[in-house]
């Protein structure tokens, strides 16, 4: 991925794995990563020293989980995304 513009979430068995904001997503090591539960409750955080956090939108994004059934969240703002998402709504 070239553009870093976008956040991803995705949910195994029981674990959701969320990136860190601010980063370049082509870089993200393995412990960079944010392990929660459905509930919202931490089991996994990147060490300190990185200072690291959550997309501000994760609330949103468990939700999407919760209330929707979702396997993963992508969110973007690339033009390319965005365009697809104006021509799918404007069909519908």
């Amino acid at each position: 991925m070239i553009n870093s513009d976008f956040i991803f979430v995705f949910l195994t068995s029981d674990e959701i794995y969320i990136a860190p904001s601010a980063v370049q997503k082509e870089r993200i090591q393995p412990d960079d990563l944010f392990i929660q539960n459905i509930d919202g409750d931490d089991l996994q955080s990147p060490p300190d020293y990185k200072k690291l956090s959550k997309s501000q939108c994760t609330p949103l994004f468990m939700l999407a989980y919760r209330e929707k059934n979702a396997g993963a969240v992508i969110h973007t703002h690339s033009p390319s995304a965005n365009l697809v998402r104006i021509r799918i709504c404007s069909h519908n």
